[in-house]
C-alpha cells in the first residue's frame, strides 16, 4: 500500500523438475513436477514490486529494504519454518559445561507447532580423528546462531534436515567455522521438532522420512550394552581397561533391564563380601559408583586380591551362599589377575541371580561385552610418543600380548564384543587382532579408529585389502567378525544426504549405511560418558538406533538415573511398536507399566 505499481502473483508448485511459464494474464508460473505434497503457494513477484519502491528510497536504504524484503518471501512460502531457536548452558554428568538446544517449529497450513531440544554429549576418552569442536560455550551458542540466521536467510523449510546439514557444509566451505556442539545441537533438535510437528517419536519420523532404507524390516530393536564395572578413565581404581559390560537377554526390553538390575545387585554383594568398595544400593555419581554407573571398586588392586586368596576359606564362611559361583580356589591357583577376576564375579553374580551365563542370545542369558579403550591403556616416552606397549595389572605388555590375553578369556567366558581392543593409530595391531579373532564369533568393535566417519572406513577398508580380507566386491569376508560404534557427536550431523565421500561429508545416518553396504557386520551405538542430567531428558540417542535398528546400544548402567532414561525410552518405543504391531498383548505391556512404577 505504501508504494505505486501493481503486485503479479506467482504460482509455486512443489515437485521434483522445475520449469518457469506465463500463463494467460502474464502471471509467472513456477512448475515442479511430479507433486509428492500436492498444494499450490502463492507468494509475491520480487522483482515489480521492489522496482516500483525503488524511487522512493536511497540506493544503501533499497538495498537493505530488499534483503529483508527477499527474506520475508523465503520464510512465507516455506510450510513448516523455525521460529523460535533458544540455547544455554547446561551441565552433564561430572559438571561439565555444554549446550542445549530447544527449536521450535510452526506448519504455515494447519497451525501446528512442534518443539524439540537435543543436549550435546561430550567424551571423558576421545578420538583424535573425531570432527572438530568449538571451545567455548560463548562460541557455541554464536555458531548456533549464525546457523539459524542463514536458514531463515535461504528459505530452507524445518523438514527438510538433508538441506539444513547441506547449509551448514556449505557455510563451512565458505570459511565459517562450525564445532560439532553447534551443527549436531541445531539439527538434532529441529529433528525432534519436525517429529513432534508431525504428532510422531523421532524414531518413528527417521524411519519414515529420513532413512526409510534403514529401518529394521522384523521391527528389531537394540540390545542393551550396560556398563556394571568401570575402570580406566571413567574411575580411579586399578583396572587398566575401562568397561566391563553385560548383554541382557529378557522376552521384552523391560525385562531386559530388570535383568540387569538384577545382576548388578548380586554383583554389588560379591564385591562387599569380598571387603571390596562397593554398595548396591549407591546408584548416586563420584561415590561408590564410576561415571557410567557401574562399580569402580578403588580398593581393588594386585596386593588386595593377595589378600582375598589367601584368606579365602575366612571370606567364604562369612559370606554364606553369596559366593556360591564365585570359585576362588581356582582362581587363586591360577592366580587370577584383577581383570579376569572382575570378569569371574560377573560371571558369578549372573548366575546368582537365576540367569544362564553363555553366548546362546536365548531369552534368560547374560553375556560380557568389553571396552579397553585402549588408547587410554598407552606408555609414552618423555617425548610425548606412544612406545607401543600398553599399561596392564602394573606391567608393560605389547600389541601382540594384548590380544593373546583377550583371546584366552573368549575361549573360557561368553566374552560376545571387544571394543577399542588397539591403539586407534595401530592399524597393523587391528589386523592382526581381526585376523587371531576369525571363527571365534566375537566382534571386534572399532570405535578411535573410526569415530564414525566415513572416510576413516575407507582407511580401514584399503589396509584390509592389502591383507587379502575383502571378497571380490570390496566387502568384509565373513569370517572377520567386525563391528563399528556410532557416536553422534564423533559425526556432527544426523544426516547430510551426501552417501559417497566424494560427493559430501556423510552423516550419520549415511555412516551406517556405507558401513552395513561394505560388511560390517554389527552396528553398536554408544552414549558418551558425560551426558545430559535427568532434568534434561535427552534420549534421543535410543530413537536414533531404533530407527535403523541398531545391533547394540551402549548406554552404561541402569541403576544410574541419567542413563536410565535410555532404557525407559527404548521400552516406551518396543510398547509403541507392539501397539501398532500386535507384537505385545495389552496384559504384557501392563505388566512392564507396572515395572516401572
Amino acid at each position: 500500500s505504501k508504494f505505486p505499481g501493481s503486485v503479479p502473483n506467482v504460482k509455486v508448485v512443489i515437485g521434483e523438475k522445475t520449469e518457469l511459464q506465463k500463463d494467460e494474464r502474464g502471471r509467472y508460473i513456477l512448475k515442479i513436477s511430479p507433486v509428492p505434497d500436492p498444494q499450490l503457494i502463492s507468494f509475491v513477484l520480487t522483482e515489480q514490486f521492489l522496482q516500483s519502491a525503488r524511487p522512493t528510497m536511497g540506493r544503501e536504504q533499497f538495498k537493505r529494504f530488499r534483503e529483508q524484503f527477499e527474506d520475508g518471501l523465503r520464510t512465507e512460502y516455506v510450510k513448516l519454518r523455525v521460529v523460535k531457536v533458544e540455547r544455554e548452558v547446561v551441565k552433564t554428568i561430572g559438571d561439565k559445561d555444554t549446550i542445549r538446544v530447544d527449536i521450535e517449529v510452526t506448519d504455515s497450513q494447519t497451525g501446528r507447532i512442534g518443539q524439540g531440544h537435543y543436549v550435546v554429549p561430550a567424551g571423558t576418552s576421545a578420538g583424535a580423528f573425531e570432527r572438530p569442536v568449538a571451545k567455548t560455550m560463548e562460541e557455541i551458542k554464536a555458531q548456533i546462531d549464525l546457523i539459524h540466521q542463514r536458514i531463515i536467510k535461504e528459505g530452507i523449510a524445518a523438514d527438510d534436515l538433508v538441506a539444513v546439514a547441506q547449509l551448514m557444509l556449505k557455510m563451512e566451505k565458505e570459511g565459517v567455522f562450525l564445532g560439532a556442539q553447534a551443527t549436531l545441537g541445531y539439527q538434532m533438535a529441529l529433528a525432534q521438532a519436525v517429529a513432534d510437528s508431525k504428532g510422531k517419536g523421532l524414531y518413528q519420523f527417521i524411519r519414515e522420512d529420513l532413512a526409510p532404507d534403514l529401518a529394521p524390516k522384523n521391527g528389531f530393536l537394540p540390545v542393551p550394552h550396560s556398563n556394571i564395572t568401570n575402570g580406566g578413565e571413567h574411575a580411579t581404581n586399578s583396572l587398566d581397561m575401562q568397561e566391563f559390560m553385560v548383554e541382557a537377554y529378557g522376552a521384552s526390553k523391560a525385562e531386559s533391564r530388570q535383568m540387569t538390575l538384577n545382576v548388578d545387585r548380586k554383583l554389588g554383594e560379591i564385591y562387599q563380601a569380598l571387603g571390596l568398595a562397593a554398595d548396591p544400593d549407591d546408584h548416586g555419581i563420584g561415590g561408590l559408583r564410576g561415571l557410567e554407573g557401574g562399580y569402580k571398586i578403588e580398593n581393588l588392586t594386585t596386593e588386595k586380591l593377595g589378600q582375598i586368596y589367601a584368606n579365602r576359606k575366612e571370606i567364604k564362611q562369612a559370606a554364606g551362599d553369596i559366593l556360591n559361583n564365585l570359585d576362588l580356589d581356582r582362581l587363586a591357583q591360577n592366580n587370577v589377575g584383577v581383570h579376569r577376576f572382575v570378569l569371574e564375579a560377573m560371571g558369578a553374580a549372573i548366575l546368582s541371580a537365576g540367569y544362564k551365563f553363555d553366548k546362546s542370545r536365548e531369552i534368560g542369558s547374560v553375556a560380557i561385552a568389553l571396552d579397553l579403550a585402549s588408547n587410554e591403556m598407552r606408555i609414552f616416552d618423555k617425548k610425548d610418543k606412544w612406545t607401543g606397549y600398553y599399561h596392564y595389572e602394573g606391567r608393560q605388555i605389547t600389541s601382540k600380548e594384548l590380544t593373546k590375553i583377550l583371546l584366552e578369556w573368549s575361549k573360557d567366558l561368553p566374552i560376545l564384543s571387544i571394543e577399542d581392543g588397539q591403539h586407534e593409530q595401530a592399524w597393523d595391531a587391528w589386523l592382526d587382532m581381526v585376523e587371531t579373532f576369525a571363527g571365534t564369533g566375537v566382534t571386534m568393535i572399532l570405535d578411535d579408529p573410526l569415530v564414525t566417519q566415513a572416510g576413516r572406513i575407507d582407511l580401514f577398508l584399503a589396509k584390509m585389502k592389502n591383507l587379502g580380507m575383502l571378497d571380490e566386491t570390496g566387502k568384509i569376508k565373513p569370517q572377520y567378525k567386525i563391528g563399528i560404534l556410532i557416536k553422534l557427536n564423533q559425526n556432527g550431523f544426523l544426516t547430510t544426504g551426501f552417501n559417497d565421500t566424494k560427493d559430501g561429508y556423510m552423516g550419520t545416518l549415511e555412516v551406517v549405511r556405507y558401513a552395513r553396504k561394505v560388511g560390517f557386520q554389527v552396528i553398536d551405538v554408544s552414549h558418551r560418558s558425560k551426558e545430559a542430567l535427568p532434568k534434561d531428558e535427552n534420549p534421543h540417542l535410543v530413537d536414533v538406533a531404533a530407527a535403523f535398528g541398531a545391533d547394540n546400544l551402549k548406554i552404561g548402567d541402569p541403576v544410574q538415573g541419567t542413563r536410565d532414561v535410555f532404557y525407559k525410552r527404548l521400552v516406551e518405543i518396543e510398547q509403541a511398536d507392539a501397539a501398532m504391531t500386535g507384537g505385545l498383548g495389552s496384559e504384557t505391556i501392563e505388566v512392564l507399566t507396572v515395572m516401572f512404577a
